[in-house]
């Protein structure tokens, strides 16, 4: 039995490694990237790597702090270990969708309930989002002129990226505070469960999700009215987006360049950001590039442009996918380890 698991573990370990391969390796000339570097500054780079790194870090902070608002006592390292399950398992899946499941089991995990994973998984996609709209209406104030009028096609991609980022926003907080919202998604859940003929046990599972589903709408209740907590989240998280944002001033400068300000250069990133959100791939892959290569040549003047979108890549996706896809088996296999 215990040689089993230990040959289900490797498999495992294959397939994540298959997968992140994949998506990360097939794409990119790293000869290119070798050769970008050597012409780089590299105190700009190391400051990228350590806003890089800064990200995950602020996840955890908010995770951790959160859970205490919860009463369940969470460590720093155990907060890092969900922050980078989530994210190596959202940089592999459409739309971000497998993260936040994967984040939840490994909380199960360590016994902590559906009710409160979800409620905090549910929050910071919500504070995390509407971080990225109060960034963009910044922009759009600020910038939208200068943008637009080099990239009109760029604007419609904004412009249902910000939709699809208000709507789901708004979905999500109807999940914390409408009964009505909470009621429609447990019929659908029931009328699902009645529908599938190979689930056993329907009554039960059902059940278990009313109950899951009853303790969350008492988990949420915490949220309600405590100001300083949201706005304490709001910062964190504010400060974790701005932390991957700002990598692209870093490689801007990196080259010599410094003609643009880094508040432009993050709004350019803003848009990049919800334009790639209302494209269904992993990680915005293809979309963000595309864009990023467009804009790079209006920033670095046709020079550099390819190699400093594959550095901005490298360092802000591709970089922290391969780091935290290394975490997470850390995380993991020491979790297994310990159980």
């Amino acid at each position: 039995m215990k040689n089993k698991k230990y040959i289900l573990s490797f498999l495992l370990f294959i397939l994540l490694f298959g997968i992140t391969y994949f998506y990360i390796f097939r794409k990119y000339d790293f000869n290119l990237l070798i050769n970008t570097l050597k012409s780089c500054d590299i105190l700009y780079i190391i400051l990228g790597l350590i806003s890089m790194m800064m990200y995950p870090v602020f996840e955890a902070i908010f995770i951790k702090r959160f859970f205490k608002y919860l009463d369940c006592d969470v460590s720093f390292y155990q907060a890092l270990g969900y922050t980078f399950t989530e994210i190596y398992f959202s940089g592999i899946t459409p739309s971000s969708t497998g993260g936040q499941p994967v984040q939840m089991l490994e909380m199960k995990k360590d016994n902590i309930t559906y009710s409160k994973s979800t409620t905090v998984v549910i929050f910071n996609t919500i504070m995390y989002k509407m971080t990225l709209i109060f960034l963009l209406v910044l922009s759009l104030i600020f910038f939208s002129k200068d943008i637009f009028s080099e990239f009109s096609l760029f604007k419609w991609l904004v412009i249902g990226g910000s939709l699809f980022n208000i709507l789901f926003i708004l979905f999500l907080i109807s999940l914390l505070y409408s009964n009505k919202v909470i009621n429609f998604v447990k019929k659908c859940f029931n009328y699902i469960v009645r529908h599938i003929r190979i689930i056993k046990n329907k009554d039960k599972l059902i059940e278990k999700f009313d109950k899951t589903i009853n303790e969350y709408k008492e988990a949420s209740l915490v949220i309600k009215g405590n100001y300083k907590m949201v706005m304490e989240s709001f910062v964190i998280l504010l400060l974790q987006r701005i932390s991957i944002l700002i990598i692209s001033y870093f490689v801007y400068r990196s080259f010599g360049f410094n003609e643009f300000n880094v508040f432009l250069i993050i709004a350019f990133q803003v848009f990049i950001t919800i334009a790639s959100d209302f494209v269904p791939t992993p990680g915005g892959v293809m979309v963000a590039e595309g864009i990023m290569i467009s804009i790079n040549k209006y920033l670095y003047c046709n020079v550099n442009d390819v190699s400093a979108m594959l550095l901005q890549r490298s360092i802000s996706f591709y970089f922290l996918i391969i780091i935290s896809f290394i975490f997470y088996l850390i995380f993991h296999y020491d979790k297994k380890r310990r159980l």
